[in-house]
């Protein structure tokens, strides 16, 4: 009879990661497991044309509270848990409901995706919302003016200069100053000195 391996729980788990137990078991935190399956799309979310194609996941369908819940836990474990913009934002109180964000999302879709040159790039990581980019394929290396959704500040878009190498500070937007601000965005050029 083959004895089933006893699990401690005496010593805590860093951030989420994986470690032995005494009898040489890998464990991990159930709520990172539960959120590692709450993101985690039913379809390729990397083929979908605009934020709300992406939108199948639990935490996209679940009863808001339940998201909520499983988030504070898992996030207790990692505290640098990987969760969409509008989660954040809505565990710290600066969005009254999920279904705000989505409107936002696709607010900014149909704004920018209703001028030439706009492309929405949905390949980010589980969870994550994707992002839009201006006239992509600059050149090897180069990444084109962006625009993010972000829970950094309330006006919830980032807009991102073209540039070489690494990441550049982004310029905060509001979503009511988004299509003023487009005609500037647009100009926007890599500076090459």
């Amino acid at each position: 009879m083959t004895a089933v391996p006893h699990i401690s729980t005496s010593r805590p788990l860093s951030r989420g990661s994986l470690a032995l137990d005494g009898a040489g078991w890998m464990v991990e935190p159930l709520a990172s497991l539960d959120w590692a399956m709450a993101v985690e799309a039913p379809r390729r979310p990397d083929r979908a044309i605009s934020p709300a194609e992406g939108r199948g996941a639990w935490l996209h369908t679940a009863p808001s509270s339940q998201v909520l819940t499983l988030y504070r836990k898992a996030r207790a474990v990692d505290p640098s848990l990987i969760g969409p913009w509008w989660l954040r934002a809505l565990d710290r109180g600066l969005l009254s409901a999920r279904e705000e964000a989505f409107e936002i999302e696709d607010e900014v879709h149909f704004a920018l995706t209703s001028r030439p040159g706009w492309v929405y790039v949905p390949w980010v990581g589980d969870g994550e919302t994707g992002y839009w980019e201006y006239e992509p394929g600059e050149g090897d290396g180069w990444h084109p003016t962006t625009i993010s959704l972000t829970d950094r500040h309330t006006g919830w878009l980032d807009a991102s200069p073209p540039h070489r190498g690494s990441a550049v500070l982004p310029v905060p937007l509001t979503v009511s100053g988004l299509v003023p601000a487009l005609p500037e965005l647009e100009i926007w050029r890599i500076k090459t000195s």
